[in-house]
C-alpha cells in the first residue's frame, strides 16, 4: 500500500525549504490530508507559469500545498489561499508568516 497525504513525505529528500517547514507543521498538527509530493511538483510547476496576478488556493489545510505552489511562483505573485478551519489556517499562518506574497481570505 502506498503511503497517502502527509505519511507520503516519510522519505522525500530535497524538499523545497518552505514545503519541508509546512511538512513539519501538518505532522505536528496531526494532520494527515497534505496533498501528495508528486501533486506539489505539479502544483509548483504550474505556479511557475504565472507571469504576473494572483494564484488562488482553497482548503488550505496546514499548508503543504501552499508551500508548493509559493516555492514555484515568481517574484511580484502573490497567492492567497484559504481554510475554514481556524486552527488549520493559524497553523498555515505561522508557516507563511514571512512571506509577503502569502495571504488568507
Amino acid at each position: 500500500m502506498t503511503d497517502s497525504g502527509t505519511a507520503a513525505y516519510d522519505h522525500c529528500v530535497d524538499l523545497p525549504p518552505l514545503v519541508a517547514t509546512a511538512v513539519r507543521a501538518a505532522r505536528r498538527a496531526g494532520f494527515a490530508h497534505s496533498c501528495l509530493p508528486e501533486q506539489g511538483r505539479l502544483l509548483r510547476t504550474l505556479a511557475g507559469g504565472v507571469g504576473a496576478g494572483v494564484i488562488g488556493e482553497t482548503g488550505t489545510g496546514c499548508g503543504v500545498g501552499l508551500a508548493w505552489l509559493a516555492s514555484g511562483a515568481r517574484p511580484g505573485v502573490r497567492i492567497v489561499s484559504v481554510e475554514r478551519d481556524r486552527a488549520r489556517a493559524e497553523i498555515a499562518a505561522a508557516v507563511f508568516a514571512g512571506d509577503p506574497r502569502v495571504g488568507g481570505a
